[in-house]
């Protein structure tokens, strides 16, 4: 087994050598394909980059090997590359974010003002683009991976970001991870957030479709994520209350509620970013 895994970090250290020496980054998917007789799986190479980063004293993406990309944008602008291509997010459907190493250059098509942050990015279908065109849509497809945030906070980190999630502690856990970086405290982090989803003062008056018969009980993982969040937030007075209600009332409510009707879903964005 040892014999095994020192095959296994040779592959890896072979690899991210290559990359250093070219100044190319690669997935690890591809790197995973490139040794498939040594490595066992994509998330073996995840884990072994994640060793050798921490014996070396470096952050994993520094290997050049990183996870394939989770984060999807849509909106007028594109990307310039390091290899000379440009990545173009106005489609129909947007498009996956490239590496954050090889962004060379922002280019605005329009003067855009927001970004909304949210794992619904079916919003996109509701005609999203056409009512909003000075607005940005991107997913991290749940909670958001470190190259999502790096190259969000990199080329879009100076925009109004509202960050559009479920009302349950894992929604806010995902504002908190933009915002702050995780509870663990990463470096990649984009302070000026809102927490946009949904909140309590919308169960009481019913807003937006939304009432307490729809909601959903906590589960035991809810109510102590729920509580790990209060005590990060002790000194942030506002953040801590709107936790603190959330724990106190026990119950969820997922964006479907609101997003399921094209209407009520793009009056309820317009209510959040104007």
């Amino acid at each position: 087994m040892a014999d095994e895994s020192s095959m296994e970090l040779c592959c890896i250290l072979e690899a991210a050598h290559r990359l250093l020496s070219l100044g190319q980054v690669a997935y690890q998917r591809d790197v995973y394909y490139r040794y498939r007789g040594v490595l066992r799986s994509v998330e073996r190479v995840g884990l072994l980059c994640a060793r050798l980063a921490a014996f070396l004293g470096v952050q994993p993406p520094q290997l050049r090997i990183i996870p394939c990309p989770k984060g999807v944008l849509f909106g007028r602008v594109s990307l310039e590359l390091d290899d000379g291509s440009v990545v173009d997010f106005s489609g129909r459907n947007g498009h996956v974010l490239p590496p954050a190493e090889s962004v060379q250059r922002v280019v605005f098509h329009r003067d855009v003002h927001t970004l909304v942050l949210t794992a619904f990015f079916a919003l996109l279908q509701s005609g999203f683009g056409e009512r909003f065109p000075d607005v940005l849509l991107a997913t991290g497809k749940g909670y958001p991976d470190f190259n999502t945030r790096r190259l969000l906070a990199a080329c879009f980190g100076t925009l109004d970001i509202a960050v559009l999630v479920d009302y349950d502690p894992d929604g806010a856990h995902i504002f908190q991870v933009y915002c702050e970086g995780g509870l663990d405290g990463s470096r990649v982090c984009m302070p000026n957030c809102r927490w946009a989803g949904l909140h309590c003062s919308m169960t009481r008056v019913g807003r937006w479709g939304l009432d307490v018969s729809r909601m959903i009980e906590f589960t035991a993982r809810d109510r102590g994520l729920a509580l790990r969040l209060m005590q990060h937030w002790s000194c942030v007075p506002a953040l801590r209350r709107r936790m603190a209600r959330m724990a106190y009332r026990g119950k969820k409510a997922e964006l479907e509620v609101v997003t399921q009707f094209r209407a009520m879903a793009l009056s309820y964005i317009e209510s959040l970013i104007y």
